[in-house]
């Protein structure tokens, strides 16, 4: 990988690449701890991870699980077919969301959202 594009990243950046700019499950492991240590996962909010068709290791899956993270994989090459849905859906649904979230921090300022009430903002981003 080419250190120039570490410059001016913050020290928790990890970046490595292979030479055939595939991903091996020794590079995916290894970047597995890293997602861990720095989005720190718990029992009462796991994280989802999705993939893009990458098929992981036994390893791998097991170190998710014990960490509280679900995988989720694509079929491999999907991405195109999944990138109109983000243009047409989910972009908009998240500036919907995001203005809804903001509306409700007002007169809420350091109140913790339980995930309740994130649910709920979904009826009002749709309608």
């Amino acid at each position: 990988m080419n250190a120039r594009l570490m410059i001016n990243t913050p020290n928790e950046n990890a970046g490595e690449a292979q030479p055939n700019r595939w991903m091996k499950a020794e590079l995916f492991f290894k970047w597995m701890h890293h997602f861990v240590k720095y989005s720190n996962p718990i029992a009462g909010n796991p994280l989802l991870l999705i993939l893009d068709g990458h098929a992981s290791n036994d390893h791998a899956t097991q170190f998710a699980m014990k960490n509280h993270i679900h995988m989720l994989n694509s079929l491999p090459h999907t991405t195109h077919k999944l990138q109109p849905l983000y243009c047409t859906f989910m972009k908009p649904f998240k500036s919907a969301y995001n203005d809804v979230y903001t509306s409700w921090m007002r007169p809420y300022p350091g109140v913790r959202m339980l995930l309740l009430i994130a649910f709920t903002f979904s009826n009002e981003c749709c309608n």
